[in-house]
């Protein structure tokens, strides 16, 4: 699993109740006065119709880590990195791709062929 970062402003427009996006001026913010509404409570009677009893279920995700370098060669056995040959990326996979790099152990991306994975 991939860490996650998020995060969040929340703020809210008194002057205007059809708006979904605000933009503050922080320098000069409003007081809110804002009305106490009380939740309406309503009582529902439900049936449930179908009753499915599971306690597993197969789930297939595969995702490449993809460190590459891709590298020239110059004179006299010399190497270098080409200008923006080094990619870190993460590569999600379908399901009929990750049944297939199981059973064959190789994957074809775009024009690229990754193998003895």
């Amino acid at each position: 699993m991939l860490p996650v970062l998020v995060r969040e402003l929340i703020d809210y427009d008194c002057r205007n109740e059809d708006l979904n996006i605000t933009t503050l001026l922080l320098l000069d913010v409003a007081t809110c006065n804002m009305e106490d509404v009380e939740p309406r409570k309503e009582e529902i009677y439900l049936q449930l119709l179908r009753l499915s009893d599971f306690d597993r279920t197969e789930v297939l995700q595969c995702q490449l880590k993809i460190d590459r370098t891709i590298f020239y060669c110059e004179m006299h056995s010399h190497v270098a990195i080409v200008n923006g040959g080094r990619r870190k990326y993460v590569q999600e996979l379908g399901a009929d791709a990750c049944r297939k790099l199981c059973d064959i152990e190789s994957l074809i991306l775009v024009s690229m062929v990754i193998d003895k994975i």
